[in-house]
Parts: C-alpha cells; sequence; structure tokens
C-alpha cells in the first residue's frame, strides 16, 4: 500500500475509498481492538513510541482518520484498556519456545484470531468474548489458568492483554496479517480483505468457553448458597 502517492491530507471518506472498506467495516473493527479512545500511543517507520498530546500537553483522543492511517500502514497505533475487556489477547514474542506455547494456547482456546503483529513475526492471539469482562479480573483470572496449563507468562517471551496501564498495537499495520491457525502464513495482506474475513468468520468464547474449571465452581457455589449450605 503506497501512501507516498497520495495527498498529504485526506478526508476520512477518502482514507475510506483509499482503503477500500466501508464506514461498517471500519466501525466494526473499531469494535473489536478500539475500546478507549482517550489517549493512545503512534509510533513512525524508525521512531519510537510516543503519546499523541495537545500543546498543553494533554491526550489526544484518537480518531477514525487517525485509526484508518494506522490501516493504511502510514503509522503504528497502540491504544490502552477501558475497564471492561471484550477479549483476551496473548502475545507471543519470536523465541525458541514460540512454538511450544502456541501449541499449548491452541488446545486451549478453541476459536482464536491470529495476527501476526509486526515485521518482527510475533503473533498475538485473540479470543473474542461473548460478555465483557473487568479488565483486572480478567487479566488475574487468565494468569491462574496460564500457569495451570505451564504457558510461561513473562515479557519477551508471551503477555497478556488487556493490561492496566499498558497500550496493545492495533492489528493490521504495517507488518501485522491475518494468519492461518493450522500454517500460520497470512490469510490476505489487504486490511479490508481481512476485516471482511474477521466479520464473516468471527466465534465469541463465553466465560464457560475460556474458564470451564472456574465456571464450574462458581456453579456449584451458587447451588450451594441456594441450598442454604
Amino acid at each position: 500500500m503506497n501512501i507516498e502517492k497520495w495527498p498529504a491530507r485526506m478526508s476520512s471518506d477518502q482514507k475510506q475509498i483509499a482503503l477500500g472498506m466501508s464506514i461498517e467495516d471500519r466501525e466494526f473493527y473499531c469494535s473489536l481492538y478500539v475500546r478507549n479512545r482517550g489517549r493512545y500511543l503512534m509510533k513512525y517507520p524508525g521512531g519510537e513510541w510516543f503519546q499523541v498530546n495537545n500543546k498543553k500537553g494533554r491526550p489526544v483522543p484518537l480518531t477514525n482518520p487517525t485509526v484508518c492511517y494506522h490501516l493504511m500502514h502510514k503509522y503504528w497505533v497502540a491504544v490502552f484498556p477501558s475497564k471492561y475487556a471484550n477479549f483476551v489477547c496473548l502475545d507471543l514474542d519470536p523465541s525458541p519456545d514460540q512454538e511450544n506455547i502456541y501449541r499449548k494456547i491452541k488446545q486451549w482456546i478453541k476459536y482464536p484470531l491470529i495476527f501476526q503483529s509486526s515485521s518482527r513475526r510475533g503473533l498475538h492471539l485473540y479470543a473474542h468474548l461473548a460478555v465483557p469482562i473487568a479488565v483486572e479480573k480478567l487479566l488475574h483470572i487468565t494468569e491462574t489458568t496460564c500457569k495451570k496449563l505451564h504457558i510461561n507468562i513473562s515479557p519477551g517471551l508471551c503477555e497478556i492483554f488487556p493490561r492496566p496501564g499498558k497500550a496493545l498495537r492495533l492489528p493490521l499495520g504495517e507488518g501485522s496479517y491475518l494468519l492461518s491457525p493450522e500454517s500460520l502464513n497470512p490469510i490476505c495482506t489487504d486490511p479490508a480483505n481481512a476485516i471482511s474475513l474477521i466479520q464473516k468468520n468471527i466465534k465469541y468464547h463465553s466465560f464457560q468457553d475460556l474458564f470451564p474449571e472456574l465456571a464450574r465452581r462458581i456453579d456449584e457455589r451458587k447451588r450451594l448458597q441456594k441450598r442454604g449450605l
């Protein structure tokens, strides 16, 4: 996608046309991955991540045109979580243990959406939730589950998102592709086509799907409470 041939300033409509993506596609993408627009990080090729602030040093809210430029590969955008999460994302950095960790996660998460996270060939594995869960609660439950599954959670190896106060790079920016869960090869390299495929194939996980043992304990506790025990 050669953005150098496009005008320096483009309207939202022009960006949509350039991407070959409808407003509905963009809104669907944002509903999945942009839950908190209050502040965000940006990174240009060859640069470092920085928070986008106004002249008074206050965070600038994330706009739809900025999201479109991320998808047009002009720069990268990373967003912070809101209070409630609508997905769990396992961030696997390139490492000798990546294949082993991926195998364990695939045995746990039934219907993952998998993205190459960047040109470094890291992986972001998303389990989208049928019902949002408080971020801190979800993080604690996921950490406990990973420990039981012997999935080593540590920076540079595997991390869990959303994580309070920490931003996560949006998918489908430069170097990020929707991958086949079997081969880990790109299904397509065009963001608009990838979003269309996600809309057609996304499956949402219930709490029972992801955390069956905990769900059983909660149900048992409720039964005992009803019996007055």
